[in-house]
């Protein structure tokens, strides 16, 4: 009996000695995992917050690094981690990118097994990035896309939800500028199937958070301007255009200069007819950013004015607007009802002409064109008499200039009127729960 008992004892203090081992070396596993992630995520961080870094691209053992310390200890976290950067890595979000089936089954099968326990921010984030951009290089006629896109939208909203508020600001402004990107993209390729009113809800709310939080990502904030620039564009709100347009000019801004690519950008991308748009730097003004040049058509028309507007110059416009007003299958209306609002309500009294470093407005606007067809006073010396058989005059550029801002002693109930609380790019009218903006027959 004696040696029974000493056995079971020498049996126990065993058990108890390797079960303390297996806990000390999980625990050390655990340990050595979260160090990994803890340095992959540092390097993330800065890849995405350090222009020089950026510049030289993502660290190339960062997925080595993530699928270690995945394998080290399996979790959520690291799992998470590991579908982020393989995604991010595989450049699915590059706009030359081209669907790849292997490629795509391989990230498919990898995000998936990282939202099946309880799945992290960049879990989703991760199968949102992927599912978003495949959706917009496959095939228009493959039988999944359409799934694909829905879970797209589902996926990205349940990342917002999940990095709003996050300590990782930066990522969370990742999820804004790429989702904005990827409805732009959808927009372009697919319009017939985009609900037009969903579509600019969800891309506003995207775009007010975006600008809320541009400070904790001064790589891509110029790409979260550009797309909401586009964004503004293909929703027709001329107002958050300018407003996204300056937006642009103080992202790129570097050492008090402009970018030359913020400044052209305004010209380009309010209709699609703008691609070809010429733009040149040889010029007599103050500073020399491109100006357009040589309008082809109402779609160049239509973009010089909108362009000229949103960098603070509208006046250098008025004469392309006067000649291509109404012309096209352009949003002339929209855009001349969005230029009289904001130089009334003082958009053109707070954004300084790029051109001339100057504040421009409706004065310098009527100086302009009194030098071309003089004062209204001028004109009514001499009236047309009632039954002379003359033609009564056509409206001149000031008739014009009034119809569109108002009499100058109306710009302050113009502005009152027109002024209400808004976000950062305007008021965008938004309901939360405006994501699903599809509509599949």
């Amino acid at each position: 009996m004696k040696q029974i008992f000493w056995f079971a004892v020498v049996i126990g203090i065993g058990a108890y000695i390797f079960n303390r081992v297996s806990e000390n070396q999980e625990q050390a596993r655990i340990e050595e995992s979260a160090a990994i992630q803890a340095s992959v995520w540092q390097d993330l961080h800065e890849y995405k917050v350090d222009h020089h870094l950026n510049r030289a691209g993502m660290k190339s053992d960062l997925l080595p690094r993530a699928e270690n310390a995945h394998a080290i200890h399996e979790s959520d976290e690291s799992a998470g981690l590991l579908a982020l950067v393989a995604v991010w890595q595989h450049r699915w979000h590059f706009r030359n990118a081209e669907w790849r089936l292997g490629l795509f089954a391989e990230d498919d099968k990898l995000t998936k097994r990282a939202l099946a326990g309880r799945p992290t921010p960049s879990a989703f984030l991760a199968r949102a990035w992927l599912l978003s951009n495949a959706c917009t290089i496959m095939p228009k006629t493959h039988p999944d896309r359409r799934t694909v896109c829905l879970e797209a939208i589902e996926t990205y909203t349940k990342a917002q939800k999940n990095l709003a508020g996050s300590t990782m600001a930066w990522l969370h402004f990742e999820s804004l500028w790429t989702e904005v990107q990827f409805m732009n993209r959808y927009m372009e390729r697919f319009k017939d199937e985009v609900s037009p009113g969903l579509f600019r809800s969800r891309s506003n709310l995207l775009c007010d958070q975006g600008a809320e939080i541009i400070d904790s990502s001064p790589v891509n904030d110029v790409e979260l301007a550009v797309q909401c620039t586009v964004a503004a564009a293909n929703t027709q709100q001329w107002a958050r255009y300018f407003n996204a347009v300056v937006l642009h000019l103080q992202a790129g801004e570097r050492e008090g200069k402009y970018s030359n690519r913020s400044v052209s950008s305004a010209f380009t991308a309010a209709d699609v007819g703008c691609t070809s748009l010429q733009a040149t730097t040889r010029h007599r003004l103050t500073n020399r950013y491109p100006i357009p040049f040589g309008a082809k058509n109402s779609a160049h028309a239509f973009c010089i004015v909108a362009g000229y507007t949103a960098v603070g110059c509208f006046e250098f416009g008025h004469d392309i607007w006067r000649q291509y007003d109404g012309k096209g299958t352009q949003d002339w209306a929209g855009l001349k009802r969005a230029i009289g609002r904001g130089l009334s309500a003082g958009h053109g009294r707070s954004q300084r002409c790029v051109y001339t470093d100057q504040v421009h407005g409706r004065r310098q606007l009527e100086a302009r064109v009194r030098l071309k067809v003089g004062t209204r006073a001028a004109r009514q010396k001499n009236p047309v008499a009632p039954g002379s058989g003359n033609r009564p005059p056509k409206k001149d550029a000031l008739d014009e200039i009034e119809d569109m801002f108002g009499q100058p002693d109306d710009r302050r109930e113009t502005a009152k009127a027109e002024s209400k609380p808004s976000p950062s790019l305007g008021a965008a009218g938004v309901s939360k729960d405006d994501d699903a903006w599809l509509e599949y027959e």
